[in-house]
């Protein structure tokens, strides 16, 4: 990797010597310049700011943590939990002048997804697990931030208008539940933004019926996990 730093010369105008100097440090940088885009790396760092202000690059790095130095603005790159068999892919980019604290934005890529086919249902009132557990998503270790959370499945209540609910174990209650009032199976979802969800946290599909009597059933249960800007 080859780096560059600036300012060449903090104050050339007033001193005019100066000038060779000036002159010697912009054809090194042209040379430094050219090598890193032979080598597909080069840095440039600001003394004055105290950080890389960019990067030339050959691609996007695929890490399974995020970068922690070497950091610049719009530096990118693709987390994911295994490179060769992945479940997420998730492109980001730092944006280290963001309010947030967290400084990593989401781009693109495909979310954590998880699926149970099981058909299975529940009496309880209460959002509960059901006898086969999830789906569900783990956010990765060191991997805090704000999340869009997508669930749904094929539903159905025993008994016609009264409802079936699936909701998550962060946010869990009925004003985050995909509903269904049907008494056959019918296909429901639900989206919903969660801010700081914090690194690690078990994400769990969650289970209820509006009315001890009435069976709840579910089956062909989803849960997707994007980020919108972790750190």
């Amino acid at each position: 990797m080859s780096e560059i730093f600036f300012p060449l010369n903090p104050r050339p105008r007033e001193d005019p010597a100066a000038s060779g100097v000036v002159q010697e440090n912009l054809e090194s940088v042209m040379q430094l310049f050219q090598k890193g885009l032979e080598d597909g790396d080069i840095m440039v760092w600001d003394k004055l700011l105290g950080r890389y202000l960019a990067k030339s690059s050959g691609g996007i790095e695929t890490v399974t943590a995020l970068p922690i130095v070497d950091l610049y603005p719009g530096r990118e790159a693709i987390l994911t939990n295994n490179p060769s068999n992945p479940q997420y892919l998730w492109h980001l980019r730092y944006n280290p002048d963001s309010p947030s604290a967290y400084k990593w934005e989401y781009m693109g890529g495909s979310p954590g997804l998880s699926v149970v086919s099981a058909w299975e249902g529940t009496f309880s009132t209460g959002f509960v697990d059901l006898s086969t557990v999830g789906p569900d998503f783990q956010i990765p270790t060191g991997v805090g931030g704000d999340f869009l959370l997508e669930y749904g499945a094929q539903s159905r209540q025993a008994t016609f208008g009264r409802e079936a609910r699936m909701a998550t174990s962060v946010g869990v209650g009925l004003e985050n539940a995909a509903i269904s009032t049907m008494n056959d199976f019918t296909s429901v979802s639900i989206k919903r933004r969660f801010n700081s969800i914090a690194s690690g946290t078990l994400i769990r599909a969650k289970y209820a019926t509006s009315n001890a009597a009435d069976e709840a059933s579910f089956r062909e249960r989803w849960l997707a996990v994007q980020p919108y800007r972790v750190g």
